[in-house]
């Protein structure tokens, strides 16, 4: 999902922060803010446009016609 990798580059970025000189360790610091809003956006609108009942659909067992035929028809 979005929101994840958008945690996921805000990780990263913390992870060099400590290397920076004290101006780029400040943007970096004011980037992770803006990434972990737009992180809490990106939660908000998947949640809205992939509801829970969607989810749980792609992630069933196959059905037995369809361990059968070996697919989805």
């Amino acid at each position: 999902m979005l929101h994840e990798e958008l945690q996921s580059i805000r990780s990263a970025l913390g992870e060099v922060m400590g290397r920076l000189d004290p101006d780029n360790a400040d943007l970096v610091r004011r980037c992770r803010r803006n990434l972990d809003a737009a992180a809490d956006q990106a939660r908000e609108l998947e949640k809205r446009l992939i509801p829970d009942s969607a989810v749980r659909l792609m992630d069933r067992p196959p059905l037995s016609a369809e361990q059968a035929s070996g697919g989805c028809a």
